[in-house]
């Protein structure tokens, strides 16, 4: 069974000094790896009616989380931490890539909905999943644009 929710939640002075964020266009993103601490003394301190008392036993008992209450996160045990696959987060236009290429002194040009680098050895064109592939033989300028291009992105 799945369920999802919408919690506010305080995060522990650990919790936020571990986060690694990554700057992105308009935000900075981190992954989050953290469990709920179990801080029974710490809860939402506003007086219950009985109905509310009856409804939080059983939520307890049935381990659902209740949305009104705030729950204090801490991190996980280093040992606890699963991997994460490698997520870039921007949109890149290949256009506004056309440009950065430009001002690395990297000739460039667009031919067929494909972005031609250094002279036609490497293309940079967009999957049908939106996805932005690099495609050339490895060489020095090889890397030069992978660079340019992963510099767009927030890599988390």
């Amino acid at each position: 069974m799945h369920w999802c929710g919408l919690f506010q939640v305080r995060l522990t002075d650990a919790l936020v000094s571990s986060l690694d964020f990554k700057k992105g266009k308009e935000a900075e993103v981190a992954w989050l790896d953290a469990q709920i601490a179990d801080t029974e003394g710490e809860r939402d301190a506003r007086p219950m009616d009985s109905d509310e008392e009856d409804s939080k036993v059983l939520s307890e008992k049935k381990g659902i989380l209740k949305t009104d209450q705030i729950y204090t996160l801490e991190p996980l045990q280093p040992s606890q931490i699963p991997g994460h696959p490698t997520v870039f987060i921007n949109e890149l236009k290949l256009s506004d890539f056309k440009q950065v290429l430009t001002r690395n002194g990297i000739p460039s040009e667009f031919s067929g909905g494909v972005l031609w680098c250094c002279g036609g050895i490497l293309a940079v064109r967009r999957h049908e999943a939106g996805r932005v592939i690099l495609e050339g033989c490895l060489s020095d300028d090889y890397y030069r644009v992978r660079d340019l291009l992963y510099e767009q992105y927030a890599i988390v």
